[in-house]
């Protein structure tokens, strides 16, 4: 049997970010000592560099590897998938996209807010970032934690009013609170799904706990030019060398009220279901390029990804998918030529899980 005939677990993939946070992430990965610092991401089958100013000499930062276990020594994702796209990711997948799965996944442990961004679309990261990728995300919220009495929440959205022009006059004067009191303020609890498309403004607040599945780039958007914390950003971390009027020629204003953006943008998943094989993720106006599905396996069943790839995380419980070991927060690259998909449960417990999908083809 190939490599790519068979589910290959990856290793956590830890990634500097401008806000702190990952005390979680330690807990569930069984670090001693958990703690929050400047690693507050982990990336999960990423074949994507991340885009750190300042951190240009760390070769392949964001590049998940293979873990020892799959046989094949230290080896990144990457480098196998680009031996053979076709094995990996799936024929149409190639002919379409090439050897970019086109989807990025991440969990995300904020321990403060994030500072207000947005993403580009797909057209303008054409035109700026000479990319055919944009940003655009769907969260998943797992879990969370108070910070400072301060219970997990979201920015999301222009309030009604806001313009360019005002948002303009907020960036020019760096008035933070004005910024924030421009989007709605959105708490969150686990089961809750986002989906947040392409230039639209927010930001994830302190305490949240959450996956991430969104286009394969690493483009943010940043009017906050400090964060909350105090680090003092460049210019290029907020704009990207497109230049701030092009930043905020990126930003979307359209406005919502709270009602508007609960019947687009805001869904939930019953991440406490247990008798269901699989339910798809979705809000009213999805329109992302990727899909989510939740499974909740009580005993056997097979994950049928369409005849291409998937990156699948196991939220709960003990089991195997593909004959591979599964636990809460292992994941695993599942190569569109991976002949076993079984998942199968080893206790009497259900085993839960998050399967990631690139656009269907």
């Amino acid at each position: 049997m190939t490599i790519a005939e068979k589910p290959l677990a990856v290793d956590p993939t830890r990634v500097w970010r401008t806000y702190v946070g990952g005390r979680i992430l330690d807990t569930v990965y069984g670090k001693e000592n958990p703690r929050d610092g400047e690693f507050p991401e982990s990336w999960l089958a990423s074949v994507v560099s991340a885009r750190n100013p300042g951190r240009e000499h760390i070769d392949g930062e964001g590049l998940s590897f293979v873990s020892k276990e799959a046989g094949t020594g230290t080896t990144s994702l990457k480098s196998l998938i680009e031996e053979d796209p076709a094995a990996f990711l799936g024929k149409r997948h190639v002919d379409r996209f090439g050897s970019d799965p086109a989807l990025l996944v991440k969990l995300i442990d904020s321990a403060e807010r994030l500072t207000i961004q947005a993403h580009p679309t797909r057209k303008d990261s054409l035109r700026y970032f000479n990319s055919p990728f944009g940003k655009s995300e769907f969260w998943v919220i797992l879990g969370g934690r108070e910070i400072d009495g301060q219970k997990p929440y979201v920015l999301f959205g222009f309030k009604p009013g806001i313009t360019r022009e005002k948002w303009r006059r907020l960036f020019e004067a760096q008035d933070i609170q004005g910024m924030i009191d421009a989007l709605h303020k959105i708490p969150v609890q686990p089961g809750d799904v986002m989906a947040v498309p392409g230039g639209v403004p927010h930001a994830i607040g302190p305490g949240c706990f959450l996956l991430e599945a969104q286009e394969p780039t690493d483009f943010t958007l940043r009017p906050e030019r400090i964060t909350p914390k105090g680090r003092v950003l460049p210019e290029e971390a907020c704009h990207l060398g497109a230049g701030f009027d092009s930043m905020l020629d990126m930003f979307d204003y359209t406005p919502y009220t709270p009602e508007e953006l609960r019947g687009r943008f805001i869904g939930s998943c019953p991440l406490d279901e247990s008798g269901e094989t699989c339910l798809p993720l979705t809000v009213p106006d999805m329109g992302m390029p990727f899909r989510v599905n939740y499974h909740a396996v009580p005993g056997k069943a097979e994950l049928n990804s369409d005849g291409g790839f998937a990156v699948v995380l196991c939220l709960e419980g003990e089991g195997s998918l593909g004959g591979v070991p599964v636990g809460p927060y292992s994941a695993l690259f599942v190569p569109a030529g991976a002949v076993n998909r079984v998942i199968e449960t080893s206790t009497g417990k259900p085993l839960k899980l998050l399967e990631c999908l690139p656009e269907a083809t």
